[in-house]
């Protein structure tokens, strides 16, 4: 969402047609703003890179990256977004990706501390 920033479907905000015509980023600003005016912590969460549905080996979101999305549009997606809520004492972390796996299109394994930048999920957090 960060990148392609689309205008979300009427279909999708029916329940709330104050987001007609908005953007995804936009939308998510406004409820991010809603949601800490009554009180509630954020944290952000980089769940998929790609839309759609998850979590399998096969989804083409196992890893901090993929084909579409390289390591460093991951790495500036989640600094940029860090960014945006900084001044929001309410957001309180980020989730820097959910549930890191196995990844079958990219044929590779996820691993933490062995310095191999291709998988080492601790290198890159």
């Amino acid at each position: 969402m960060y990148y392609s920033n689309d205008t979300v479907a009427d279909t999708v905000v029916a329940a709330n047609p104050l987001f007609k015509g908005m953007t995804g980023m936009a939308v998510l600003d406004k409820v991010v703003e809603s949601l800490t005016a009554n009180g509630l912590m954020i944290v952000l969460n980089n769940h998929v890179s790609n839309a759609g549905p998850c979590c399998s080996t096969t989804d083409n979101n196992g890893m901090w990256y993929n084909a579409n999305f390289p390591p460093q549009m991951f790495f500036d997606a989640v600094s940029q977004m860090a960014l945006r809520y900084k001044d929001n004492l309410l957001v309180v972390a980020t989730d820097l990706r959910n549930s890191v796996r196995p990844d079958e299109t990219l044929n590779v394994q996820p691993s933490w501390g062995t310095g191999i930048e291709l998988n080492d999920w601790r290198m890159a957090a």
